[in-house]
C-alpha cells in the first residue's frame, strides 16, 4: 500500500536535516527504541495532564478517534492488525487495502487540522526530558 501524502511529509520533514531515522535514538546513530519512547512519555506526563499513559494509549486512542470520525470498527480493527475470530474470518479473503487507504487518509486529514492548530492548543510536543 503506497504511503499517503501526509506520512510523506512527515517523513520529508524528519529527515530534511540529515537524519537517516524518523525517530532517532538520544544515544547515537540509531532508531529509538520502544522503551526510549516510552521514558520520553513518561517523562512528559505533566505536560499531557494525564496519568497513567502508556504508548498503547495512542493505539487506543487513535482507534477510538477513528470510530468517532465515521470509520466502521472492522476497518479499524483490520488497520490494527487485530486477528479476527469466527468462522467468517476463515472465508473472508478480502485484503481491506482500499478500506484501510481511505480510512487513513481521513484520519490523516483529522492530524492535519490538529497539526494547524493554534500555538497554545491542545497538542504537546513528544520530547525527552533534558
Amino acid at each position: 500500500m503506497p504511503l499517503s501524502p501526509l506520512a510523506l511529509e512527515i517523513l520529508a520533514r524528519a529527515l530534511a536535516d540529515g537524519g537517516a531515522y524518523v525517530f532517532p535514538s538520544p544515544r547515537g546513530d540509531r532508531p529509538m527504541g520502544v522503551a526510549a519512547a516510552s521514558q520520553a512519555i513518561r517523562d512528559n506526563l505533566t505536560a499531557f495532564g494525564i496519568a497513567p499513559f502508556t504508548p498503547h494509549d495512542l493505539r487506543r486512542t487513535a482507534a477510538s478517534h477513528m470510530t468517532g470520525i465515521g470509520i466502521s470498527r472492522l476497518t479499524v480493527s483490520k488497520i490494527l492488525n487485530h486477528a479476527e475470530q469466527g468462522i467468517t474470518a476463515v472465508y473472508d479473503r478480502h485484503s481491506y487495502d482500499a478500506e484501510k487507504r481511505q480510512a487513513l487518509d481521513t484520519w490523516a486529514r483529522k492530524l492535519a487540522l490538529l497539526e494547524d492548530a493554534e500555538p497554545g492548543a491542545d497538542v504537546v510536543p513528544l520530547t525527552r526530558a533534558g
